[in-house]
């Protein structure tokens, strides 16, 4: 391996002369870097808010029928009676009355001294009816009545099954997990060992929920009833209920918490291109985006939107409690939101639903600007990599050359010192012929 000790014939730094020269080119590089890594920056900032166009669309769809705005509360006036309304709900009062809850059967076997291996004292088939499906459940003279019960609760069968001691014997018990007399228990055993089959077994009847509405007597296998009153879910805690009142009607709580939502969107996009467009300082920092004009026409754009009137009533969103600030953002008064829908959602409906409601613009907005292969937002952030590749490309060949430029420098400055040092050792010798 070659050593080199630059300069030790012409007494002159020629690693400093290399490095100075071939440093040039490492500037160049440096420089190029920073811009590449300015670039990745801004289109980081492309890519955040193309995303928070596209979430501001999803949040204006959840307003795109009337259905989505009329949601409608159910309220009970009784604490027995659980009420939940849904949009598909009809607004109205309905008196309501419970005389008698649902029920699941159950049943239990004969009492046995003891839950051990063998106690049934023989093999046979429980048969379990739950419904209209019936499994058979295979018990032999080395099961205890946990075993049993293990074995019907893996069956499949619509039953739970557990051992109850109550202090002087144990019964095997079988409860259907389905109330309703259409979900009645019945049992056939082969063996006749547990009991189960007997009619003293059953301790807890199937029975039906029955309540009336209005003064109409319905009847249901279920203490959850979802299909009585349209669009409410009812729950039945508990029977002599006689002067319970459901009243369905708007819920500007829910309605409201919908919309701030909404307002949460619009702000992820107008606080990002308020950010870029900013000054806050002397210079831009590298990286943003300030004085970018789709960023203006993105903020002009969404401001059209925000700021416009739509619908029957040329409503606007100011109407409904969200006015935008000094800062560029979006205050969402709840209270005045509530109070704008207390009456009734019509106003709201013409605001955002329809093919030049807001919604529809904000859709049409996103596709403009987000569309994978000609959206605007799309298009730059395709400019800004083609732009990063290019000085990536720039960079290799400027370290390229500055390696290149780094090896021919050494090459000469070596053959340099060379040839000095031969001339040096030549004249060294003739001084020597002549005695000088």
């Amino acid at each position: 391996m070659a050593i080199s000790f630059g300069g030790l014939a012409t007494g002159l730094d020629t690693a400093a002369l290399i490095d100075a020269l071939t440093g040039i080119e490492d500037a160049r590089a440096t420089a190029l870097e920073r811009q590449q890594s300015a670039t990745r920056q801004q289109k980081a900032v492309v890519q955040d808010i193309a995303l928070a166009v596209q979430e501001l669309a999803e949040a204006a769809e959840a307003f795109d029928s009337a259905d989505e705005l009329r949601v409608l509360g159910a309220v009970s006036s009784s604490d027995r009676i659980k009420a939940t309304g849904s949009a598909d709900a009809l607004q109205g009062v309905y008196d309501i009355s419970v005389s008698n809850l649902a029920r699941a059967e159950t049943s239990r076997s004969f009492g046995f001294a003891q839950d051990a291996a063998g106690v049934l004292g023989g093999a046979g088939t429980l048969s379990i009816t739950a419904g209209a499906s019936t499994l058979d459940v295979a018990y032999d003279d080395t099961m205890s009545l946990s075993d049993v019960a293990n074995a019907i609760n893996d069956s499949g069968a619509e039953v739970s099954a557990s051992v109850l001691f109550d202090g002087s014997v144990h019964r095997l018990q079988v409860t259907s997990r389905n109330t309703g007399v259409a979900n009645a228990l019945s049992f056939a055993d082969s063996g006749g060992l547990t009991g189960l089959d007997a009619v003293s077994a059953e301790v807890v009847s199937a029975e039906d929920a029955e309540f009336t509405i209005a003064g109409t007597t319905v009847t249901r296998a279920s203490n959850i009833v979802d299909d009585a009153i349209a669009g409410v879910t009812l729950e039945l805690l508990a029977e002599g209920v006689t002067d319970a009142r459901i009243d369905v009607k708007a819920d500007p709580e829910a309605i409201t918490e919908k919309m701030q939502g909404y307002v949460d969107a619009l702000n992820a996009v107008t606080s990002q291109i308020q950010r870029q467009l900013t000054l806050t300082g002397d210079e831009a920092p590298a990286g943003s985006l300030f004085g970018d004009r789709t960023l203006q026409m993105l903020q002009r754009d969404v401001n059209s939107i925000t700021s416009g009137f739509f619908g029957p009533e040329t409503a606007r969103l100011s109407d409904f409690g969200i006015e935008i600030n000094d800062q560029g953002k979006f205050d969402f008064d709840a209270e005045a939101f509530t109070s704008a829908v207390a009456g009734g959602t019509e106003k709201l409906e013409g605001l955002f639903t329809g093919e030049t409601g807001i919604q529809a613009r904000f859709v049409e907005l996103s596709g403009r600007y987000t569309d994978s292969i000609d959206g605007i937002l799309s298009v730059k952030n395709d400019a800004l990599q083609d732009l990063v590749d290019r000085l990536d490309d720039r960079v290799l060949r400027i370290e390229d050359s500055a390696s290149r430029l780094r090896d021919r420098l050494t090459s000469q400055f070596t053959g340099l010192e060379q040839r000095i040092a031969e001339l040096n050792a030549q004249g060294n010798q003739l001084l020597a012929m002549l005695g000088l």
